[in-house]
This record gives structure tokens, sequence and C-alpha cells, in this order.
């Protein structure tokens, strides 16, 4: 299924829950504390780790899914545009159609596994990153958040971390800093290594700190 598609399904989905009446019992449900807040729309962008590749239960343990139902109100539209194998050039070419398409007020964004591994060239990762974050800033994301890459990730790792601070305070973006985070990988059925499920509440955690700062 490609990410477009993904995309209109999701949508689609969120849009049949929110319209189906809730009967004539409504009256004893609880009231909605997120009922006076605007709609919103989050998107994430990355790789097959922001997938939950790995992972048991996905859809709870997750980072995108945490902060999802952590940090954003109930009415909030969640799009997961992370696929597999997707360095920055890639999710040029195929995540960030997507934020066109939704036009999301937050992005949160986790790329740079995949370049690491096929040694991408930090100016190219660079340049690259640059383009993206310019692309969903474009796209009306008022809120944009990249996260650099843990020293999980192997001795080239901390260069690519710099490279995406870099990009960050040149764009104007916030950065989500993985450095200090507990973020342990494991190797799941012969796969690549992933982070586990305590991993990824560390990560979650790390961009809900950002997410609640002004």
């Amino acid at each position: 299924m490609t990410n477009r598609r993904r995309l209109l399904l999701t949508l689609c989905a969120l849009a049949v829950v929110t319209s189906c009446s809730p009967g004539r019992h409504s009256a004893a449900l609880p009231p909605d504390p997120d009922a006076d807040s605007r709609p919103t729309t989050l998107l994430v962008m990355g790789g097959s780790a922001t997938e939950g590749d790995g992972l048991d239960d996905r859809l709870r343990d997750a980072w995108p899914y945490v902060i999802f139902r952590e940090a954003f109100p109930r009415n909030t539209t969640f799009v997961n545009a992370a696929s597999d194998n997707a360095t920055v050039h890639r999710a040029l070419t195929t995540q960030l159609p997507l934020a066109r398409d939704a036009k999301p007020e937050t992005i949160a964004i986790w790329l740079g596994a995949d370049d690491a591994l096929q040694a991408v060239p930090i100016a190219t990762f660079t340049d690259e990153l640059r383009q993206l974050v310019t692309g969903v800033r474009a796209a009306g994301a008022r809120r944009v958040l990249i996260a650099g890459l843990p020293p999980a990730y192997g001795r080239a790792a901390a260069r690519y971390d710099r490279a995406v601070r870099q990009v960050a305070a040149a764009t104007g973006a916030e950065f989500v800093d993985l450095a200090p985070a507990h973020v342990a990988r494991r190797a799941v059925d012969g796969l690549p290594d992933e982070p586990d499920a305590a991993s990824h509440r560390a990560i979650a955690t790390a961009f809900e700190e950002e997410l609640r700062k002004p």
C-alpha cells in the first residue's frame, strides 16, 4: 500500500469514527476535556523504528503513538508517514507529499538511521534534511520537531546528530536531543536492530518534553 493511499484510508477512518452518532445514551458519557480545543493534525516522518518495527504492539508502544495519545487532544488527526529504508532523500519523495496533502500543524521527524547505514555523505544528508524542513514549513506546519541520532546507532551517529542540530538551528526547527535518552536496540527475527519498547518510551518522553515548551 502506498503512503498516499494509507493517508487517505487513515483520514477516512478517522472521519467515520468522529461522525458516528453517540446514540440515545450520549448523556451518560463523560465530558470530553478537549471538546473546546481546535482540531489539529500531527504527522510523523521517519524510518522503520518510527513505524514501530520490532515491537509486539506498535500501536501501543511505538513513540509516535505514545506522543499522539499523551501530548495531543482527542480531536487530533494523526498520520504516520514513516516507511522502511527511509533516508532523508527518500522521505523527500515519499513522505513530504503526505505533509502537503494533510497540511499538519505539527510535524515530528526522526531520520538519519538509514542514512548512516548507507553511509550517505554528511553534506548530502545536511542539505536534504534542510530541504525537507523547508518543505514541511511550506506545507503549513507551525511546529517542526527533528530528533537527532542517539549513540545506539554506532560510531557514525555523532556526525549525523551534529548535522541534525545544525539544520534545526538554521531553519528554526525544534531539536529533540536523543543522546541522553536510554535508547537500546535489539535484533528481532533476523531483521536489523530496532529500539525496544523501553527505548520508544524514552524517545517519546524526549519529544513530549520539547512539545511542552512554548
